[in-house]
């Protein structure tokens, strides 16, 4: 790289050859430190100019922000240069070039910034340089890209995260559980609480069907229903071998109970599963 006697050049020059972001200007970058080491930067002329913060900067655009990393502060340097490798390497982005000039470009080809040939080097627009922010970096906790984002899963975040499209500051522990996508992901609205209890035996009948079991018992048995009188909470317990076999069940309930307490079953309530909407069992 080059450097001229002219004025320092306000331009932003993309670099192929450049190693990282340079810039003479501390007012247009955030989270500046001091650099410690000992390194330099050697120009055209063999002078070595010192390095004196370190630090990153944003170019605002209306689809992402473009972020610079590792951005090195050269007092003595006339020209400010953008590294091809370090903005490609911290942005999910590409560049074009043509003999007039370059465009920046995201993984959706949607237009992040342009530059113009000027004597040779390629420089940034002066809109995109005036655009360079100091805002402070948008790093957040898991939760609260989960909550921005429409309640993805963890492995959806990460992905994003190494894709450089986020910053994720500290993780959610593993037993954290989010309400919203409890309530989201459940199929059917939790029963009201009610004191009401009915009158007589067998005026109403709760009944579920569960299986099929992780393990067989010894008898083969891999579903059970249940039967609960509501009006007494007495209870029948049936094992079944297959599922197919709940209505032979529900009907050798429904002639033991009716016939022992001579009273017939007045209302039947289920959760609708598929046992309980077969031809047959309405009829009954």
């Amino acid at each position: 790289m080059a450097l001229h006697e002219e004025e320092k050049d306000p331009n932003f020059y993309v670099d192929l050859g450049a190693t990282t972001h340079i810039t003479n200007d501390l007012g247009k970058m955030s989270q500046v430190i001091p650099y410690k080491r000992h390194d330099a930067i050697f120009v055209g002329n063999g002078e070595a100019l010192r390095i004196s913060h370190s630090g990153e900067a944003r170019l605002k655009n209306k689809h992402r922000d473009l972020k610079l990393k590792k951005l090195l502060v050269v007092p003595k340097i006339k020209k400010f240069f953008l590294s091809i490798r370090q903005l490609t390497s911290n942005n999910p982005c590409s560049i074009e070039f043509s003999s007039t000039g370059f465009v920046i470009k995201d993984q959706l080809q949607q237009v992040l910034a342009r530059g113009t040939k000027k004597r040779d080097l390629y420089a940034l627009e002066e809109n995109v340089i005036q655009a360079m922010t100091v805002t402070r970096s948008s790093k957040a906790s898991s939760e609260v890209w989960h909550q921005c984002m429409g309640h993805p899963q963890t492995k959806s975040i990460k992905l994003l995260q190494d894709k450089n499209f986020i910053e994720v500051s500290s993780w959610m522990k593993s037993t954290t559980v989010c309400v919203s996508c409890q309530l989201g992901k459940s199929c059917k609205l939790p029963f009201g609480l009610r004191n009401k209890i009915s009158s007589n035996p067998l005026d109403k009948i709760h009944c579920d069907l569960w299986g099929p079991t992780p393990n067989n018992s010894t008898q083969g048995y891999t579903y059970y229903v249940v039967f609960i009188d509501d009006h007494t909470r007495y209870t029948w317990l049936y094992p079944l071998r297959r599922k197919s076999d709940f209505f032979e069940c529900f009907l050798k309930f429904q002639n033991l109970v009716e016939n022992q307490l001579e009273r017939q079953i007045k209302i039947f309530q289920s959760d609708g599963g598929g046992e309980f909407q077969s031809i047959k069992f309405k009829i009954t």
